[in-house]
């Protein structure tokens, strides 16, 4: 079983459901990182002020946010922290409202939500009602000092939490594209575009036939790296211990 990245209650109305989260998906097993080609060894980035040509300890910098150009209001640790939302663990429901409700826009990351225990039956109850009426539960929390929105819905075999971004940071797609152009299409055009569509067509859509190519040449590049590292290594083993055997006789016949 994973490890559960949020532990706290789930709140609807008066009742608490111990509920725990985890990510939809696994961690990137693969992840470049530089190194010193000399040695093979993680490099580090310093951090390093371009106007006054120094580098800079941890006690020399502060946090900032921008107003103009070159123009900076600075905020001090205590400043932040203050202002960082407070609250308990706790998954709060504050409204119902149907799915279709939600444009796909809003979404964001998504998490299993599973009881703490197996056979919560508070946590099936909530379950079992949200599948019966389709609908989902917008819910409030606060999880490492910020302040998140989502909704759960039932899925498959238990709820799922879906992470929602907030209006005010949607960027309006009207700020990109004034309007839709007007442009006449021939029915010979669209004809063809319908053919091409219908070709590519397929009723039901698998995701398990699709990966990440990059991903998959980079992993059987390493496991023939990984094959010849261990080959080379039961080479020098072998090496070692003829040399310390000849070292042995040598020395018992020296003795």
């Amino acid at each position: 079983m994973p490890k559960a990245i949020f532990k706290g209650m789930l709140s609807f109305g008066l009742v608490n459901i111990p509920i725990a989260l985890y990510n939809v998906a696994e961690p990137k097993l693969l992840a470049f990182r530089l190194l010193h080609k000399k040695c093979k060894k993680p490099i580090k980035l310093k951090k390093y002020c371009e106007y006054c040509g120094v580098e800079l300890k941890k006690q020399d910098i502060v946090h900032g946010i921008k107003i103009g150009k070159d123009k900076y209001i600075e905020f001090s640790e205590e400043q932040i922290k203050a202002l960082k939302p407070k609250g308990k663990a706790d998954i709060e429901i504050v409204l119902f409202t149907d799915a279709i409700e939600i444009d796909d826009i809003y979404f964001d990351k998504a998490y299993y939500m599973l009881p703490q225990r197996p056979g919560e039956k508070a946590y099936w109850l909530f379950y079992e009602i949200l599948k019966l009426t389709g609908r989902i539960g917008i819910v409030k929390f606060i999880f490492h000092e910020k302040e998140y929105l989502g909704f759960i819905k039932a899925y498959k075999q238990g709820l799922l939490l879906r992470i929602l971004h907030y209006a005010y940071k949607i960027r309006k797609i009207g700020k990109l594209i004034a309007e839709k152009p007007k442009i006449k299409f021939s029915n010979q055009e669209l004809n063809l575009a319908r053919e091409l569509v219908n070709k590519l067509y397929k009723e039901k859509f698998n995701i398990e036939q699709f990966r990440d190519e990059f991903s998959k040449k980079i992993e059987e590049i390493l496991m023939k790296k990984l094959k010849i590292e261990v080959k080379i290594e039961k080479e020098k083993k072998k090496k070692k211990e003829k040399k310390t055997l000849i070292e042995l006789l040598k020395k018992s016949v020296k003795s």
